[in-house]
């Protein structure tokens, strides 16, 4: 038998067919011949790589021991290559490596038959002829641990199968890892629920300097960080650990310049935040574009924010429709602070609009905008039409007579205001009587604010009998704040206190030596709060009939009279004064030290005065 005919059978053997067109010793399907010969039983492997040796060294045909010796080295290689990428995984953790160890057991138990047999197999074949070429340097891991080959394919399956049984066994997890990991480091931050760790590893992808009073307060129930100079970066370095705080609920960033792209932060951190229910944002020139972010956040019924303060930052009428929409659709705010800004007349008519149909809001305040002429006007139609608003702030704007007609119509209407402000808005005498008389009847409101309005004495005591003079009103607090005032207003308010049982406060601004007309008002205030300066106004702009009536009271004659006799003359001549002042006036006015005033301080300097012969008339009288 030739050669030829001898590798002829062996192709047929093995499975393998001559290439078409090609002489006997050409091979088709290289790569298919080498893996059926790799899933051939290990004992035909064998027989057949010995009886091609003997061919090719009787007739020179190495082409087909090149092939196998080839693609046995290229089995081996990859299947070293797939077990070395597939032990790596598994080391990645000290779980993953008990479970290889285990699983290794198995599987070679498991195919320990099959290995057997591949040895004795490999071994006969090693007998009869001569040793094949040395292996690759790189060997198998599983060889050098043993003289047994690795595994086959059904036990790699096996042992997939082991591994991921172990890797469900819980008593594997169970360890004491955990107590043993720092505070601070890539494990701490696998169960860090303060945001701590999040907040430093923020601050490095931003390059913001962490702020260590934000990292030292993060567990508090109110965290306070006015003025820090956070800016945009800093802002959004805080707001990715508040995203997931949940101790914080009250949250005070009040002046920390965080701008349009600051407030986004803030916005995107509420949407995951819902926890925080106080949360002052004032002061950090949010402009109307951060203002809008916050107010879209807040429509949702998600949100548990209750106070909020949006105060100083530059808002102004582009975001009016934003406005509306919060108080549309919020259902958790209960106070709004929107003062200090750049609101005009379209945000007051649209947050007019808002006030008529919100059922939540109890605190609004609006005060040092620029609110007046017709927004002014829908915005009192607003607050008329609220139902739930207690507490309302409007000062500092610029309501004028049409705006304080259409307020007092508010008041004449509302049923759950308590609290209006509406100080320095250029209110004139007849807005103030208007809303005098509305107040008059009214029977809510319990504190009203009128103070720095161009107001004068005439028109101030016509509101105050009205509020007084009426049965209607619980009305406690008038406010007539920097508006000057003169005597005749001091005691007619007093005698209108008298007549009322309820306990009624009027605060009003300095008292003028003379009348409260145009022609006085350059005239120097006196200090109301000095007994004796008041004391001492009342009888030169009056007269002298208080000193004769004191005069009248000296039995003795030396210039002095009991406590009790003083109170009694200030009563009797109607001179307001408090009780309290009465103690100041005897520490100043006992010249003698026994409890009793000497009032000739107080007579007419063209009159002659005998103090120093009555002093020493008392002087020897003791």
């Amino acid at each position: 038998m030739s050669a030829t005919d001898s590798v002829d059978d062996l192709v047929q053997d093995s499975g393998l067919e001559a290439a078409p067109g090609e002489g006997p010793s050409g091979l088709v399907g290289m790569e298919e011949a080498a893996e059926a010969e790799a899933e051939a039983p290990a004992d035909e492997r064998a027989t057949f790589l010995t009886e091609a040796r003997t061919a090719d060294r009787e007739h020179g045909g190495s082409a087909v021991e090149e092939h196998a010796e080839s693609s046995a080295a290229a089995d081996e290689e990859e299947n070293e290559a797939g077990e070395l990428h597939e032990l790596d995984t598994i080391r990645e953790d000290t779980t993953m490596e008990k479970a290889e160890e285990a699983a290794d057991v198995a599987a070679e138990n498991a195919d320990e038959a099959e290995a057997d047999e591949a040895v004795d197999g490999e071994a006969a074949a090693a007998a009869t002829e001569a040793p094949p070429p040395a292996e690759s340097s790189k060997s198998r891991p599983s060889s050098r641990r043993s003289s047994k080959p690795p595994p086959g394919s059904a036990g790699r399956v096996r042992r997939e199968r082991t591994i991921e049984s172990l890797l469900d066994n819980d008593e594997l997890w169970d360890t004491d890892l955990e107590d043993e990991l720092p505070e601070e480091g890539h494990a701490a931050d696998l169960h860090d629920t303060t945001g701590r760790s999040l907040y430093r590893t923020t601050c490095e992808r931003l390059g913001a300097v962490p702020v260590k009073y934000f990292l030292k307060h993060l567990t508090d129930t109110r965290l306070i960080m006015r003025h820090h100079g956070l800016g945009p970066v800093g802002t959004r370095a805080i707001a990715r650990p508040l995203a997931i705080n949940l101790t914080i609920t009250e949250l005070d960033l009040t002046g920390n310049w965080m701008e349009p792209e600051g407030g986004r932060a803030i916005a995107k951190m509420l949407e995951e935040n819902s926890y925080i229910t106080h949360l002052w944002l004032a002061d950090n020139k949010l402009c109307d574009e951060g203002a809008a972010q916050i107010c879209r956040v807040l429509q949702t019924n998600s949100a548990s924010v209750t106070h909020l303060s949006l105060a100083g930052n530059e808002i102004g009428d582009q975001a009016a429709d934003s406005l509306f929409d919060l108080l549309a659709n919020n259902r958790t705010l209960v106070s709004l602070n929107l003062s200090r800004n750049c609101l005009g007349g379209e945000a007051a008519a649209r947050l007019g609009a808002g006030l008529g149909i919100n059922d939540y809001l109890e605190e609004l305040d609006l005060s040092g905008n620029r609110i007046s002429g017709p927004g002014a006007v829908e915005l009192a139609q607003g607050i008329r039409e609220s139902f739930r608003l207690k507490k309302c702030n409007l000062a500092w704007n610029g309501f004028a007579e049409e705006g304080g007609r259409a307020l007092a119509d508010m008041l004449k209407a509302n049923q759950a205001l308590q609290e209006l402000n509406i100080e320095g808005n250029r209110l004139n005498g007849n807005a103030a009587v208007a809303i005098g008389n509305a107040v008059a009847g009214n029977e809510i409101l319990l504190e009203l604010r009128m103070g720095n309005n161009f107001l004068y004495t005439a028109e101030l005591l016509q509101v105050v009998k009205l509020i007084v003079a009426s049965e209607t009103t619980p009305l406690t607090f008038l406010s007539f704040k920097d508006i000057p005032v003169d005597y005749e207003f001091v005691k007619t308010v007093e005698q209108q206190m008298r007549r009322t049982t309820r306990d009624f406060q009027c605060e009003h601004g300095p008292v003028l030596r003379a009348g409260n007309t145009r022609d006085e008002l350059a005239k120097p205030a006196i200090d109301i709060r000095s007994p004796i300066v008041l004391l001492r106004e009342h009888i030169l702009i009056n007269d002298f009939r208080f000193v004769e009536r004191l005069a009248a009271m000296d039995a003795q004659g030396n210039g002095t009279v009991s406590l009790e006799q003083f109170a009694a003359v200030m009563d009797e001549m109607k001179i307001p004064y408090y009780r309290s002042q009465l103690s100041d006036l005897v520490a100043k006015l006992d010249k003698l030290g026994d409890g009793s005033i000497y009032y000739a301080d107080f007579m007419p300097p063209e009159r002659p005065r005998r103090e120093s012969a009555m002093i020493r008339s008392r002087g020897a009288m003791t």
